[in-house]
């Protein structure tokens, strides 16, 4: 009997249902396990293995379905490690324990989740698995390893199935604060459309954009910081994420394009500043006095140069002071200048700085667009003739000659102070 069951677990492991059913027909017991198998039974390996038709099989002969090894690990959980969700569907529907255990806290969700099997997460799901049922002392979830390994397919379902995005392990980081450290950009992103609490920190202050910052993904910090991620916020040991960012270059550039104060860095009596890079703190010399967010268009997103510009922002601007920093129109045509390609951004600073006309009006504030309608309809009455009959035969010349050379010089961007800078947290850097 005992030669069977080793046959019976060498059959499963190899696929071969034909030979498990002349085994079990023969008397070979469906829980029992192969020695190089340890304590593995033939059911756990048809799972693991991904072969159904034998899992189906020992199930019609009864074997135990959630039988466990002595590590607590069932043939569902292997099922879902596995990524082989036929199985996962299969056990479940001969009542596994869609909740059940391991050494550790492991469940089948979890196991899963880390591994990035959507399909066998999406089964669990479907079983009513505890989407955010916590492991052991970590307090880690499924939405967690799922952002931790940037599954954001295993992410998404977890967070349609109620995974609570702000929940947080034991040391206080959450989905996003992991997502974050992983540098799983697209997990962050929905993360964030699933509304998780942006600036929500973990033990010692730390927040996702501090994460992020510190380890140099700045496609993560790009998308905190569209959500509003809080770029100045300090953790309990006083460090910013500018300061976290100090040896990343392309994250300083980021932050500070973001309104990150750089005082502390650039102070000779900060106790970080022997470890900023020299081509890090040359930059942040260099640009101590690129005063708005428009002078670092080049480092901005071409949508939220857009916004910018819609809002009011002032292509012209110095730094206030000595005035010898270069304007956001200086530096965007530096760029265009040098650029090998089109840079957009700069493009439409260059663009906004031209007087106004029907190709600009949109990059004007909102006051000015509607300063210009109204002037434009006055150009349309006149046109037409109903203020002044007798140039009514010119009609089209005479509008022409007011878009051009009237409205050109009775809209200007100056005549509105800033507006708040909107921006949706589904907008994309890249655009």
């Amino acid at each position: 009997m005992r030669a069977r069951g080793r046959d019976l677990v060498d059959a499963c492991h190899a696929g071969r249902v034909d030979a498990v059913l002349s085994l079990i027909a023969h008397g070979a017991d469906a829980d029992e396990g192969g020695d190089i198998w340890h304590d593995s039974t033939a059911l756990m390996v048809a799972s693991a293995r991904g072969h159904v038709a034998c899992v189906r099989a020992l199930l019609d002969a009864r074997a135990a379905v959630d039988r466990a090894t002595t590590a607590g690990t069932t043939a569902l959980m292997y099922a879902s490690r596995g990524g082989h969700a036929d199985c996962v569907h299969t056990l479940l529907c001969a009542g596994a324990a869609v909740d059940r255990a391991k050494e550790g806290g492991w469940t089948a969700l979890a196991l899963g989740s880390r591994a990035g099997r959507v399909g066998c997460v999406r089964a669990l799901l479907r079983a009513r698995a505890a989407v955010n049922r916590a492991r052991g002392g970590s307090g880690a979830t499924a939405l967690m390893y799922a952002c931790q390994g940037g599954h954001t397919d295993c992410a998404r379902a977890l967070l349609g199935a109620g995974a609570l995005a702000d929940r947080a392990k034991a040391n206080g980081a959450t989905a996003l604060m992991v997502a974050s450290v992983e540098g799983r950009v697209n997990c962050v992103r929905a993360l964030l459309r699933a509304r998780a609490a942006v600036d929500m920190a973990m033990a010692g202050g730390v927040t996702a954009l501090a994460a992020a910052s510190e380890y140099g993904h700045v496609d993560c910090a790009a998308a905190l910081l569209r959500a509003r991620a809080d770029v100045n916020g300090a953790s309990g040991s006083g460090h910013t994420p500018l300061v976290r960012a100090r040896r990343h270059l392309r994250v300083l550039q980021l932050l500070c394009a973001y309104g990150a104060r750089r005082e502390e860095l650039l102070s000779p009596a900060h106790p970080m500043v022997r470890d900023v890079p020299a081509e890090c703190l040359a930059w942040l010399t260099e640009t101590r006095r690129w005063s708005t967010a428009l002078h670092h268009v080049e480092h901005l997103p071409t949508r939220r140069v857009r916004a910018l510009l819609v809002a009011g922002a002032d292509v012209s601007v110095t730094d206030g002071g000595a005035g010898d920093a270069p304007t956001p129109l200086a530096l965007a045509l530096a760029l265009l200048a040098r650029s090998a390609r089109a840079h957009a951004g700069a493009q439409l600073v260059v663009d906004a700085a031209r007087a106004w006309s029907p190709a600009t009006h949109a990059l004007f504030p909102a006051c000015a667009r509607a300063r210009a309608v109204q002037l434009l309809l006055v150009g349309v009455l006149i046109a037409r003739g109903s203020a002044l009959p007798y140039l009514a035969p010119s009609a089209h010349a005479l509008l022409d000659v007011w878009l051009r050379h009237v409205m050109a010089h009775a809209v200007s961007r100056g005549e509105c102070g800033p507006e708040p800078v909107c921006m949706s947290d589904s907008q994309s850097d890249s655009e």
